[in-house]
């Protein structure tokens, strides 16, 4: 749960597969609208994420540390801990883009 909530927080993109949300999963798995991606996608995606994948990692052992510390129920670590942090992550990467 940490690590999708993580990973959409940074912006990242998915490079397994694609699909436009329509009429709810069932019709677009059912209609074809999920593809996947060809490897020329692939690569370019990851090497935009190259340093987002870093940071989630980076991210990803802070919290595991951290929710064990606090030995707190997922709810509350989420909004005592991880949401303060993910805004501060957002806005030094505002201020670096800046």
């Amino acid at each position: 749960m940490i690590r999708a909530l993580t990973f959409s927080q940074l912006g990242m993109s998915h490079i397994c597969c694609s699909y436009e949300i329509s009429w709810g999963f069932e019709r677009v798995v059912q209609n074809g609208i999920l593809r996947l991606m060809d490897a020329g996608e692939i690569e370019e995606i990851r090497e935009e994420d190259r340093r987002m994948a870093e940071l989630l990692e980076d991210l990803m052992d802070e919290f595991e540390v951290k929710f064990s510390e606090m030995n707190v129920p997922l709810q509350q670590f989420m909004e005592s801990y991880w949401l303060p942090r993910m805004q501060k992550v957002k806005e030094e990467r505002g201020e670096m883009s800046a």
